[in-house]
């Protein structure tokens, strides 16, 4: 079953929700509103209903307007991880990216900057070189050589892939001395 078919579903729920409570509410009213009218004379029985009653409907029609809203929520949120960044269909699109890199074989990098979004380095050495990612495409390492000062030099135009070694830093994921600097769109690397 889809996201979206669980958010018809939902919606769905939401629905059915309402015309219980409505039903609910009208059960309360009638049955506090009978029982008025055979504790009171006729001349009051329509003005009349027990304090606890209107309580005790007040709050079912406030949890029933609640859950409805929390059932709409729920059903735009599947609607829009149906389609948002996380869909099947992205992730499938950035696996069949990592099947179609492009191959850097046995080169030598030296200082320089070098974009390794889409790329696959296989038994490449890299010598006081910037690493440039922006988190568009996947790469790649394989058998590969980095210098100290590489691998401690790592550069994006992206404030998410800042933000998340942001956090692999606070969790103590990354050495407290690696550098990854954020730089503004017009700052591309010149490199390869």
């Amino acid at each position: 079953m889809s996201n979206t078919d669980w958010g018809k579903q939902g919606a769905i729920a939401g629905y059915l929700n309402v015309f219980v409570a409505a039903v609910g509410i009208g059960a309360a009213l009638w049955l506090g509103l009978r029982q008025s009218t055979s504790e009171v004379s006729t001349s009051q029985a329509g003005a009349i209903v027990r304090p606890e009653v209107w309580i005790v409907a007040s709050l079912y029609l406030v949890g029933v307007v609640i859950a409805g809203y929390l059932h709409y929520k729920a059903a735009k949120l599947n609607n829009v991880r149906a389609t948002g960044p996380f869909s099947k269909e992205m992730l499938d699109q950035w696996t069949a990216a990592g099947s179609h890199l492009d191959e850097s074989i046995n080169q030598s990098f030296k200082y320089q900057e070098v974009k390794i979004d889409g790329r696959k380095f296989v038994g490449c050495s890299f010598t006081h070189v910037n690493l440039f990612y922006n988190g568009t495409l996947p790469f790649h390492f394989d058998n590969c050589e980095f210098d100290s000062d590489t691998m401690t030099h790592f550069h994006t135009n992206n404030p998410a892939m800042a933000q998340w070694t942001e956090l692999l830093r606070t969790l103590g994921v990354l050495k407290p001395d690696i550098n990854f600097v954020l730089q503004q769109r017009n700052e591309n690397p010149k490199g390869v």
